[in-house]
């Protein structure tokens, strides 16, 4: 073991007592309560001069172990042993080994048992992280996110056969970042250069005309897809909002736009960062959807197996999108197969308590 009894001890002996703390919860807002206790579903807090049940899957992760870490005995084995059981349900998987060690360390656990779910919390966190790898990489996101998740699995799990599979992407994400940096630097020494400014600001503008343009388009193929989705015309429906010549194919022209104006104004000297990040999200908003016409269509007519492709393209932008989860449970119901490992990022499924 890597650390001793009494260090162990020590650790736990340190954890704080339940008091005030603020809840994250998934919808954004945030809460300031005192925990009370908790059960398998949920916490039970005092909130101004109310006790409240707060369901651990409306929580943030941290927010959840956090409370339910404050009203754990520290010196209680079999209740640290739950504590780590908890968190690796809500993938905080270094948290789970730690408690795992202090279960051990207190008697929750034999030594043997503790190597066997050791074992088992490392598998799951090495799937985990790939599986959060893959997505990054299948989404095209930036260099920097998809190199600190990389990183990530290398330092946790250096002699992992995994990190291998993710070599030849590291070069290419080092490569994309030094030419981000050349071309930021390059956009930086032309700023005073008039000249340079206005052929940049006349390509920024083509791109914004050509993305305004399939925003537009977009736009109106979701429009004309309406009377079809009210008759269940499939065919029709898709026509018009998939592609090759569908609002989805609009819709992913002018994300590309996007891309480029961010490729020829790297520093934001013409249009803010922020703001097209925002333009970004708007327009996947705009394709999940596109999914999730086609997607109710298929459901309501009971065709699960089509219904799967559609369900999984809105995962994989909005991991935890509600009407998307129930739609995975109808087709698990009816014995389809659906992945929802291949899917990083969404609710985790609290256990423990």
């Amino acid at each position: 073991m890597a650390r001793s009894l009494a260090v162990l001890l020590a650790l736990a002996a340190a954890a704080p007592a339940a008091e005030p703390l603020t809840l994250a919860l998934l919808d954004g807002n945030k809460r300031t309560v005192t925990p009370l206790s908790f059960d398998e579903e949920a916490l039970v807090a005092k909130y101004g001069s109310d006790e409240v049940r707060f369901p651990w899957k409306d929580l943030v992760a941290g927010s959840a172990y956090a409370a339910r870490k404050s009203l754990t005995p520290y010196d209680d084995g079999t209740a640290i042993l739950d504590l780590s059981r908890f968190a690796r349900g809500l993938r905080l998987y270094p948290e789970a080994l730690e408690q795992l060690e202090i279960a051990l360390a207190l008697g929750g656990l034999d030594e043997k048992g503790f190597e066997k779910e050791q074992k088992e919390v490392a598998d799951e966190e090495i799937d985990y992280l790939t599986a959060t790898i893959d997505t990054l990489l299948e989404t095209e996101a930036e260099p920097e996110r998809c190199l600190a998740a990389i990183k990530r699995l290398r330092e946790r799990y250096p002699g992992s056969e995994a990190n291998a599979k993710y070599e030849p992407h590291v070069k290419e994400l080092v490569q994309a970042l030094a030419e981000e940096k050349q071309a930021g630097e390059d956009a930086q020494a032309k700023k005073a250069d008039d000249k340079a400014m206005a052929k940049l600001t006349e390509a920024v503008g083509k791109e914004q005309a050509r993305k305004e343009q399939a925003l537009a388009s977009a736009a109106a193929l979701m429009k004309e897809s309406e009377p079809a989705i009210e008759l269940r015309q499939v065919s029709r429906v898709k026509k018009k909002l998939l592609e090759p010549m569908g609002a989805e194919k609009q819709l992913k022209n002018a994300r590309k736009n996007l891309r480029n104006i961010a490729k020829l104004d790297p520093r934001g000297l013409l249009v803010a960062r922020e703001d097209l990040k925002k333009e970004y999200a708007a327009i996947e908003k705009d394709l999940i959807e596109c999914y999730l016409r086609v997607a109710r269509i298929l459901m309501k007519e009971r065709a699960y197996k089509g219904a799967v492709e559609y369900v999984r393209k809105i995962l994989l932008y909005d991991p935890i999108h509600e009407e998307a989860l129930e739609m995975v449970e109808e087709i698990r119901k009816n014995r389809i197969s659906f992945r929802l490992s291949e899917i990083t990022n969404a609710r985790p499924r609290v256990t423990g308590g």
